[in-house]
């Protein structure tokens, strides 16, 4: 009786503790900690039931507390949380609800530390009237975070295609379509790439088909987004590229690895075979001197090795 009751007295002294949390929490983290309380006093209250139910208790009520704790040092560490303070975590965290609570109480241009935009952030959640009324504000869909993130790869990034198509029409009308599809981060990642390499085919096909997108532009490692799409195994997006006309097959990344090097990695035979279809030069080896047959024979790949050896 008394492991019970000690339980449940452990229960009632965390929410206590609770209660002085809500006096300082705002809008951002409210939600969190209304999820921990009722989780907490639930706890508390079953907490005599059971040895079993009590002991499971009291693990919630303690890892409760540990977050609760977390939230009370962090929130008064930073106090006082400003408008603008809030303002860049909703940014942070494509929290648009926040975003939408504070239009007209700060400054919409002000971005996050690595200079994204609220209007990045509705772009990546999809939130085409909120993008549209930062517009309207003073934010432009040209803006650049200051690693070169643009608004169309944040919306390529959250699979937005109605914010894409919207995105592109809005620059076609102005300056453009090009350059902006084509936009490179200080990586020298595009839209295009950030799709691949996530395995978006449809925002792939989107970008190259609405966008006029060039899907063969390499990364600051000269990684195709042929390549990425293979190294993730991302089999749709490599059926796409491949079905393209004019596929430059024989790229070779900072490595000397063409695509047919990382499918033999991957141990991807039936890649191996598209890209062999195609035309993909077996011949070529990379920095390490090692065709695409000698990693599949390092890597003992029997049915890769055969493919290969044809």
């Amino acid at each position: 009786m008394w492991f019970r009751s000690t339980r449940f007295a452990s229960g009632v002294l965390m929410l206590g503790r609770w209660s002085d949390t809500f006096r300082i929490c705002r809008p951002w983290c409210a939600p969190r900690c209304a999820n921990l309380y009722a989780s907490i006093l639930a706890g508390a209250m079953f907490g005599c039931a059971s040895s079993v139910v009590a002991q499971q208790t009291t693990n919630a009520v303690r890892a409760g507390a540990d977050e609760v704790a977390t939230t009370v040092a962090s929130v008064e560490a930073s106090e006082p949380v400003t408008d603008t303070v809030l303002w860049k975590r909703a940014i942070d965290r494509d929290d648009t609800v926040t975003l939408r609570q504070l239009l007209g109480e700060v400054d919409v241009k002000l971005t996050n530390d690595k200079g994204k935009t609220a209007l990045m952030a509705a772009a990546k959640t999809g939130e085409l009237d909120l993008l549209q009324q930062l517009q309207q504000l003073g934010l432009s869909i040209e803006d650049r975070s200051y690693t070169g993130g643009t608004s169309l790869m944040y919306a390529a990034l959250g699979k937005q295609q109605r914010t894409i198509s919207y995105l592109l029409d809005a620059r076609r009308n102005s300056a453009g379509v090009q350059s902006y599809v084509d936009a490179e981060s200080t990586n020298g990642w595009t839209a295009v790439m950030i799709a691949a390499a996530k395995g978006f085919q449809s925002v792939v096909a989107q970008l190259v088909e609405e966008g006029n997108a060039d899907p063969w532009l390499a990364d600051a490692y000269q990684w195709t987004p042929l390549m990425r799409a293979i190294d993730n195994r991302h089999t749709e997006v490599v059926a796409y590229l491949l079905g393209l006309d004019n596929v430059p097959l024989n790229l070779q990344n900072e490595n000397g690895a063409t695509a047919l090097h990382v499918a033999a990695e991957r141990g991807d035979v039936r890649t191996a075979q598209l890209l062999l279809e195609r035309g993909a030069d077996t011949k070529l080896t990379d920095n390490a001197d090692r065709r695409a047959l000698d990693i599949a024979r390092d890597r003992n790949d029997a049915a890769l090795v055969r493919l290969l050896n044809h």
